[in-house]
């Protein structure tokens, strides 16, 4: 083994004293297991080590399952990207990649019989690799070119407009999600199969992140085993405005013809949701001579509709939220879980890699235990989890909550620092999406606009939320009850 590191050492040279400044190339191995372990350990140690500028992106033999057999580890090969420069950054980090990758079992066999390393082009492999790449970045998570590094973080600046890229993908169907918020204001109240029938029929995927959303802007509740979904009164939800008009909006039940009619009282604006993923913000700003009650009177009486005036809902929300401890104590527990039934996989980092039984405080994945007697281990990485769960150590104790919240939980037990940053001028709040808040605080965020976060990526690839009109009275009072540490400052970050 020494004498293969020793000759991959040398392979070093070939690698950097290339003319080229910027060049991929691929080193091929060979490896009798599963893909998806392949993929999962290498990403989550490329993240570990950040080492994702060096090792963009994974390629794996493209298999014919016809022609596998029964074999229970079958044999492949697979390729690392590696991005190649005669700069010293690039040097250490390939010698880090020597010394912290290359020891693992995974890289043992070179794709070829070779003394060195097995060094490919693109050109060279790509009949084998057809098909999906795996990007390190994005192994697990569905918005791409995350990393974990907190310096990475802390030097980014998301609000630097040359830094900024477009949005990411937007929904084509941003229609059918105002249809979704007609239809429950209509039926008033419905159950989780119901609503994930609806969003089928209007061909709104994964309907969950869709009841997220709708409850992130106020429009709906739901019961705790989220089996059952109540719809709010309309509702006028005041929001901070940077002039003397006052602005309101629109929360919970609503139609067409309703915000057509508010045309009368004021100033209607409709305003798209940044992904077009939700209903639109309906913001609405009444005249300076229409007193708001009388507007309140002529919706009742003409539209039959109980409508609320409930002030500055983002702040009374932040006022009331208990401290993020509390809020943990109350999360309800799972009792009688034999953990010997199970399999799981615990998050580590920004991944989640498989484990025995949960022994650690931190997030889980629950998984349908395997038969035994089978003799065949579950292949994780195809199956969907029964549940994601939170598991305490100390009490021994399962708790349940929505998956920020207990992603939230992983981070605050580890003591990883969330990175916050805030432009005080525009009033910008941006949070990494790796460190997304708990649903029930993130929502007084939300609720200062009526619009969901935006979604940007800084030329350092880190994947930002940005959340508009956040006073600092708001980004104050949240910071109190998550123990969110972050000093202000007058140059569009903190």
């Amino acid at each position: 083994m020494n004498n293969i590191i020793a000759n991959r050492k040398q392979n070093s040279n070939q690698i950097f004293n290339s003319k080229n400044k910027k060049e991929r190339i691929y080193l091929g191995f060979c490896y009798q297991g599963k893909p998806s372990e392949v993929i999962e350990i290498i990403s989550q140690k490329v993240n570990e080590y950040d080492l994702t500028k060096l090792i963009p992106l994974l390629r794996v033999e493209k298999k014919d399952k016809t022609k596998m057999g029964k074999r229970k580890k079958p044999e492949f090969y697979f390729f690392v990207a590696i991005e190649k420069g005669n700069d010293t950054q690039s040097e250490r980090m390939y010698q880090e990649f020597q010394e912290k990758l290359l020891v693992l079992k995974y890289f043992k066999r070179n794709a070829f019989k070779s003394k060195g390393l097995s060094i490919f082009t693109h050109e060279q492999i790509k009949d084998m690799v057809a098909g999906k790449t795996y990007d390190v970045l994005d192994y697990t998570n569905p918005i791409p070119y995350e990393t974990k590094s907190k310096e990475n973080l802390v030097n980014d600046n998301p609000f630097e407009v040359d830094n900024i890229s477009d949005n990411l993908s937007t929904d084509n169907n941003s229609k059918n999600y105002q249809k979704l918020l007609y239809w429950l204001s209509v039926v008033g109240s419905s159950s989780w199969q119901l609503f994930r029938k609806t969003c089928q029929i209007l061909q709104l995927d994964n309907p969950a992140r869709n009841l997220r959303k709708l409850k992130l802007l106020g429009h709906l509740e739901t019961s705790a085993d989220g089996q059952k979904i109540v719809v709010n009164s309309l509702t006028l939800v005041q929001i901070e405005s940077n002039t003397e008009e006052k602005e309101f909006i629109l929360c919970g039940q609503q139609n067409g013809k309703l915000i057509n009619n508010l045309e009368k009282f004021g100033t209607v604006k409709i305003i798209e949701q940044p992904q077009k993923n939700a209903p639109s913000c309906i913001k609405f700003i009444p005249d300076n001579d229409i007193q708001l009650q009388e507007i309140i009177e002529q919706i009742k009486n003409n539209y039959y509709l109980q409508i609320y005036q409930a002030g500055l809902v983002s702040r009374k929300l932040a006022d009331a939220l208990p401290h993020w401890q509390e809020w943990y104590e109350n999360l309800s527990s799972l009792q009688g879980i034999v953990t010997s039934l199970y399999e799981w996989r615990q998050f580590y980092g920004n991944i989640f890699v498989e484990c025995l039984t949960p022994q650690k405080t931190g997030m889980y994945q629950m998984f349908q235990g395997t038969i035994k007697n089978s003799g065949d281990n579950l292949d994780l990485s195809s199956q969907k989890p029964i549940r994601t769960v939170f598991y305490d150590a100390d009490t021994q104790c399962f708790k349940q909550g929505d998956w920020c919240g207990l992603r939230f939980l992983a981070m605050k037990a580890i003591q990883q620092e969330i990175v916050i940053k805030y432009d005080e001028i525009s009033k910008r709040l941006a949070i990494p999406y790796t460190q997304r808040l708990p649903q029930l605080y993130e929502r007084s965020l939300v609720l200062a606009s009526g619009i969901l976060p935006s979604y940007q990526k800084t030329e350092d690839k880190n994947i930002w939320l940005i959340y508009e009109n956040i006073s600092l009275n708001l980004l104050q009072t949240l910071a109190n009850k998550l123990d969110l540490n972050w000093e202000e400052k007058r140059e569009c970050m903190m």
